[in-house]
């Protein structure tokens, strides 16, 4: 019955009958796994900790509650257990391409882009068309300086989903740091066109016009981005250059 009302979008009845069901066998596996999944989709991922752990002390051999309490470890910013634990869902289950992606994402936190490189080529050899695990492996790439790599997995992320402004923005940024301006603005464009509001292209923008000796284009950017955000930082550093 707790499957069936969390199948079903009820997760706090969910709960009511697995704990209920624990009352009579305090080791029954599918109750803890229930109210591990539960409490997890109540944005309780401490509280889902704790059954999903008793899970695990009962069968170690669950991939999927590996993943699960891996999910749950990494919100609460435990990243070196929930690589642990991700790591040990791969061994059960090397077919899963989520378990690889999130894997690189818990190691990105921790700045190990080149493993976080590895677990995203693992996760899209299962997966092709995975766009945010090709745009992720773009921001790994980026960050070990592999820019045109990283302009080749933007682009490829973008042919799958050409709505993102964050992957128009990064891809921008890895043209700009190749030095391929009209490029870099293209995208920097194209993801103000997608959001209205996002400062930092504005910034950008402006900055490539200013290196151009162009100061009318970069002043005019650089009002756009000071609408948006009088009070950032980065806009008040980029309005008292141009004064």
């Amino acid at each position: 019955m707790g499957n069936l009302l969390f199948e079903t979008n009820h997760p706090e009845s969910a709960i009511k009958y697995h704990q209920h069901a624990l009352k009579y066998n305090p080791k029954e596996l599918q109750a803890l796994i229930g109210l591990g999944n539960a409490y997890y989709d109540m944005q309780d991922p401490k509280e889902s900790i704790k059954y999903y752990k008793r899970a695990i002390e009962i069968d170690d051999g669950l991939s999927d509650v590996h993943y699960n309490l891996g999910n749950a470890l990494y919100l609460v910013e435990s990243i070196d257990e929930a690589i642990k634990h991700y790591e040990q869902a791969i061994k059960l289950n090397p077919k899963k391409p989520e378990s690889f992606y999130n894997l690189g994402n818990a190691q990105c936190v921790k700045n190990e882009y080149q493993n976080a490189i590895n677990s995203y080529q693992c996760a899209l050899e299962l997966d092709p068309k995975n766009a945010p695990a090709l745009y992720n492996l773009g921001n790994a790439l980026y960050m070990m300086n592999k820019y045109e790599d990283a302009v080749a997995s933007y682009q490829k992320a973008l042919q799958i989903n050409d709505q993102s402004p964050e992957c128009h923005f990064n891809l921008a940024s890895a043209y700009n740091d190749l030095k391929e301006y009209e490029l870099a603005l293209q995208h920097y464009q194209q993801a103000i066109e997608l959001d209205e509001e996002n400062v930092d292209a504005y910034i950008c923008i402006g900055s490539i016009h200013e290196m151009r000796k162009e100061p009318e284009r970069a002043k005019r950017y650089y009002r756009s981005a000071h609408e948006i955000a009088p009070d950032n930082p980065k806009v008040i550093e980029a309005m008292q250059k141009m004064r």
